[in-house]
């Protein structure tokens, strides 16, 4: 009997997250790098479209929104969400709001 095959976990178009304070991007031709200081992970974003919808999540507009800005086409959606699935899960994006105080504040872990 064949094993269901169960689709891979994707980020809620409604979540608003935010990169991490820790987390820098560098622009490329390829798209981008990101770069977390506080875990020395290094993440390549090889769409210039997945670089511009990470680029534009602020913490304050839902992920829908960020796809809508950024033009993507619906057959590039679910893939795309599930890069910033994994983005989240490894704590490069984060749901927590930006601090109030002054940059020496830190995402919780």
């Amino acid at each position: 009997m064949p094993t269901p095959v169960q689709a891979a976990p994707v980020l809620d178009v409604a979540a608003s997250p935010r990169l991490a304070r820790s987390v820098s991007v560098r622009p490329e031709r390829f798209g981008a790098l990101l770069y977390d200081f506080r875990t020395r992970k290094l993440m390549f974003l090889k769409s210039p479209r997945l670089a511009h919808v990470v680029r534009l999540m602020d913490g304050t507009t839902t992920v829908g929104d960020c796809m809508d800005r950024a033009e993507v086409p619906a057959g590039e959606r679910g893939p795309l969400l599930q890069v910033l699935h994994h983005l989240q899960r490894i704590r490069m994006l984060t749901d927590h709001p930006l601090p109030e105080g002054g940059p020496e504040e830190r995402d919780t872990p």
